[in-house]
């Protein structure tokens, strides 16, 4: 009788540990491939992606070199493609293992109208985005940058690179030099890393003057109404003035792409926002 509740006894305090995490597994940053190359194509990093968040579906991957930080993102999701494209993904880390963001790497950069027409179906639409509307890098608690936006030729070695593959999945690539963190590069320690893809905020409604403000405000057409009524209307989504990390306002309008227009009831696919902690690769 002693016996099995000596046993009873073991098993209880060996489960309480586990659940405290005293002894929980610790997962780590897959070691990077040689001769990485930042330039939106995956092959490198094999067939699949090392992680998948489990609420959002999104494939990534977190790795390191003696170098350098890398974030691979792999999505076929429209709506993220989407968000991508126009609201920007921000990696945020923290090198003690906290959930906050002490540094953050934001890619691409918003500035003026986002692509609102663009489909991920239309080649020489993804071929334009890709090439003309990429260009600038946000990147903020890093001690060694001295302006917060810069673009792809930096001297900080920070580099974002989007692309699609054959399959029209997009495909995302980061590099950080970890000389940037100025932290102790130690295997033992948990970094929490934060993937957040961003929606722009609304823009801001025109004023309207005059005769088109009566029309507007009777609902008899016009350039003030013309838009609007049951279909959500075209400027749903509107500009990019989410401040440095983005907003919060929807995609909306008639496309429902990211969220609900101004006013509606109605609530679009679940943003892309979770943190993970691993221990940095030997």
């Amino acid at each position: 009788m002693k016996s099995i509740y000596s046993v009873a006894l073991g098993l209880a305090v060996a489960l309480s540990f586990s659940e405290s995490g005293s002894f929980a597994q610790i997962n780590s940053l897959k070691p990077a491939p040689a001769n990485v190359k930042i330039d939106g194509i995956a092959s490198e990093w094999g067939d699949s992606l090392s992680f998948t968040n489990p609420e959002t579906g999104l494939h990534y991957t977190l790795a390191n070199d003696k170098e350098n930080l890398y974030l691979v993102v792999k999505t076929g999701d429209p709506a993220q493609q989407h968000a991508i494209f126009t609201g920007g993904l921000t990696l945020g880390i923290d090198t003690k293992g906290h959930k906050k963001t002490s540094y953050s790497v934001l890619f691409p950069y918003p500035e003026g109208e986002p692509a609102l027409s663009f489909s991920p179906t239309d080649e020489e639409k993804k071929q334009e985005v890709t090439e003309l509307k990429l260009k600038r890098i946000q990147a903020e608690g890093f001690k060694d940058v001295e302006v917060d936006v810069f673009t792809q030729e930096n001297l900080y070695g920070i580099r974002v690179a989007v692309n699609y593959d054959q399959h029209g999945d997009l495909i995302y690539e980061e590099q950080i030099p970890l000389k940037m963190f100025h932290a102790d590069i130690n295997p033992k320690t948990e970094w929490a890393f934060n993937i957040k893809l961003n929606r722009p905020e609304p823009a801001a409604k025109k004023p309207i003057d005059g005769d088109d403000k009566d029309q507007a405000s009777s609902g008899r057409g016009g350039r003030g109404g013309g838009m609007g009524g049951s279909r959500g209307g075209m400027g749903g989504g509107g500009g990019m003035g989410g401040g440095r990390h983005g907003g919060g306002g929807g995609m909306g309008g008639g496309r429902g792409s990211f969220g609900a227009s101004p006013g509606s009831q109605g609530s679009g696919p679940k943003g892309v926002d979770f943190w993970a902690k691993y221990t940095l690769a030997n």
